[in-house]
C-alpha cells in the first residue's frame, strides 16, 4: 500500500479516528458480541483509509494534508466503505515488488536475532531478492517441504492450550497484565508504564505483518489507542462472546506474513529461506512482555504455550526462544 508520509499526518484528528475503533473493540461482549471483531478492523483499516496516496479527480489539487482532513471527516461520519473503496488505487502487490523493502529486511533481521540466529540476521540484511510463489510452482513446494515440518507445534488457541492442560482459559495463569517497568535513568532505575514505554521507543522503519502496518504508522499513535488490541494477546478472550467473526480476527492477528527469501541470489526454489513477519501489535505484545518480566521473576508457564504462542520450536513467534531463554537464566 502507497501511504503518505507520516509527517502528514495530523495528529491529535487521527488518534481521535483511532479511539472510535479502540472504543468499539472494548465494548464488553455481553453487550456487543460483535464489538471486538469489528473494533480491530476498523483500527487495521485505519491507515489504509486515511492515508493512502491516491487523489480523487474531484480533489486533485488539494495537499495532502488537506485531503487527509476531509477523510477524516469522513471516517468519523461511518463512510468506511467509500474511504475502503477509494483507496484501491494505492494497493502495490508482491509482485510488483520483487526486492526487498530496507523495512523488511530489518523486521526479518530483527526476528531471526531475537531468536538467537545471528548469522541469519546478517544474511537477511545482506539479501535482496524474492522468490514468489505465484511465479513458480516449485517455489509453493519448496516451502511446505521446509515449512510443514514433522514435530514442528502450532500456534494453538487459548481454549486448545487450556484444555489439553485441563484448565480454565479465563484464569489468571494465562493472563498477563500490563504494568509497570524498570528502565534504566539518568539517576538509576527508573519506573514507567510498560506500554506507553514501548511505544514512544518503536523505531520508525519497520515492516508490517498481514495488514503492511509497520512500526512507522504505529509510532504515531498513543497507548490508549492500541491498549485493547494489545491486551488481546495477553489474555484469552471473554468466554461470552458468540460473534464467529471474532475467533476469525483474532488469528489473523497472531498470523504472519511469509516472505520467501532467495539465501543466494540464485532464482532457485532449492535456495528458498521462509521466514515469517508478524503482525505489529503482537510484536508490541512481545516487546511489552520482555520489557516488564526483565527485572523480575518470570514465571516459567511463560515459557510453556501460555503467553503469545511462546513454545513454538522453529517457529515463527520470536517470542518463544526470547522468553524461554529469559526464565532459563533467571
Amino acid at each position: 500500500m502507497r501511504t503518505v508520509d507520516t509527517s502528514k499526518i495530523p495528529v491529535s484528528q487521527f488518534r481521535e479516528c483511532l479511539r472510535v475503533a479502540s472504543q468499539r473493540a472494548s465494548s464488553p461482549a455481553q453487550i456487543d458480541p460483535y464489538g471486538f471483531a469489528e473494533g480491530t478492523l476498523l483500527h487495521k483499516a485505519l491507515p489504509r483509509m486515511l492515508l493512502a496516496k491516491v487523489k480523487p479527480s474531484t480533489h486533485s489539487g488539494v495537499s495532502w494534508k488537506q485531503l487527509i482532513l476531509w477523510r477524516i471527516r469522513r471516517f468519523l461520519a461511518g463512510h468506511w466503505q467509500s474511504l475502503w473503496h477509494e483507496s484501491e488505487g494505492a494497493v502495490i502487490g508482491l509482485t510488483q515488488k520483487k526486492e526487498m523493502s530496507i523495512e523488511m529486511k530489518e523486521a526479518a533481521a530483527e526476528d531471526r536475532a531475537m531468536a538467537g540466529d545471528l548469522s541469519g540476521a546478517i544474511r537477511t540484511l545482506q539479501a535482496g531478492s524474492l522468490l514468489l510463489a505465484e511465479d513458480d510452482p516449485e517455489v509453493v513446494e519448496e516451502w511446505k517441504r521446509k515449512v510443514d515440518v514433522p514435530g514442528r507445534r502450532p500456534t494453538k488457541s487459548w481454549e486448545e492450550v487450556a484444555r489439553s492442560k485441563g484448565k480454565d482459559p479465563s484464569s489468571s495463569e494465562f493472563t498477563f497484565v500490563l504494568g509497570k517497568s524498570l528502565v534504566a535513568g539518568t539517576d538509576g532505575p527508573l519506573e514507567v508504564d510498560t506500554l506507553k514505554h514501548v511505544m514512544g521507543q518503536l523505531p520508525s522503519r519497520a515492516a508490517g505483518g498481514l495488514d503492511g502496518n509497520g512500526f512507522g504508522i504505529y509510532a504515531t499513535m498513543d497507548d490508549v489507542a492500541v491498549m485493547p488490541f494489545v491486551n488481546s494477546f495477553l489474555a484469552a478472550p471473554p468466554a461470552t462472546s458468540s460473534c464467529p467473526l471474532d475467533s476469525i480476527v483474532r488469528r489473523l492477528l497472531v498470523s504472519g506474513r511469509g516472505v520467501g527469501l532467495d539465501k543466494k541470489g540464485s532464482g532457485k526454489a532449492e535456495h528458498l529461506r521462509p521466514i515469517g513477519i508478524g503482525d505489529a501489535l503482537r510484536r508490541i505484545a512481545a516487546r511489552c512482555i520482555s520489557l516488564q518480566t526483565r527485572n523480575a521473576q518470570c514465571d516459567i508457564s511463560l515459557a510453556d504455550e501460555l503467553q503469545c504462542g511462546v513454545g513454538m520450536e522453529g517457529g515463527l513467534d520470536i517470542v518463544a526462544v526470547h522468553l524461554l531463554m529469559f526464565c532459563i537464566t533467571t
